[in-house]
């Protein structure tokens, strides 16, 4: 039971701390390094990110996470593949359909969801773009997690920007999410 939870949370959270395709304009290709770090009441967990965004509208992406040693989780380590597509874009809110598959120490699940978001558009002399979001997402593990978050972009240039993404995930077991990427266009 411990592992379905770990899948869970380790497939739905992972990913999830990644805002690469709220962050790059329709027609346009960016890819993404980062990582994140996970904390809960079972277990702590770090993971890594790579990702491109194809013409913005499609996000593929990939995690490799692994949980900090803990008297319940002394070895769960996994991967989660995923894609995200872009069904509305560049207007006041986003729509995304998400799909990921994780594995955790040789056991799998499947997740499918949907995230809405909001761009902010920055103020005047404002460094920053916003963009709260919400997901929800159903696993083959029969369960349904939830989250949200906020991404917070600043832009280094027109090329490169970085990206602060915390959240926060339910569901049978509840976790705190920090990310942090690098987005370059």
């Amino acid at each position: 039971m411990k592992v379905i939870l770990v899948i869970i949370f380790l497939t739905f959270g992972i990913y999830k701390t990644t805002a690469q395709g709220i962050f790059t304009e329709k027609g346009k290709f960016s890819a993404d390094a980062g990582f994140g770090y996970i904390i809960s009441d079972d277990f702590n967990a770090l993971s890594y990110n790579l990702s491109a965004s194809l013409l913005g509208v499609i996000d593929l992406g990939f995690n490799y996470f692994r949980a900090l040693p803990s008297d319940n989780f002394k070895r769960a380590e996994g991967n989660t593949g995923y894609i995200d597509f872009f069904v509305k874009k560049d207007s006041l809110y986003g729509i995304v359909l998400n799909m990921a598959f994780s594995t955790v120490n040789y056991e799998s699940a499947f997740l499918a969801g949907l995230s809405i978001y909001s761009k902010l558009n920055s103020l005047n002399g404002f460094p920053f773009n916003i963009a709260p979001y919400f997901s929800l997402g159903y696993l083959t593990t029969d369960d349904i997690a939830a989250g949200f978050g906020i991404a917070v972009e600043r832009k280094i240039n027109k090329n490169l920007s970085i990206v602060i993404t915390p959240a926060v995930n339910a569901g049978n077991l509840t976790q705190i999410v920090l990310g942090l990427e690098f987005i370059v266009q």
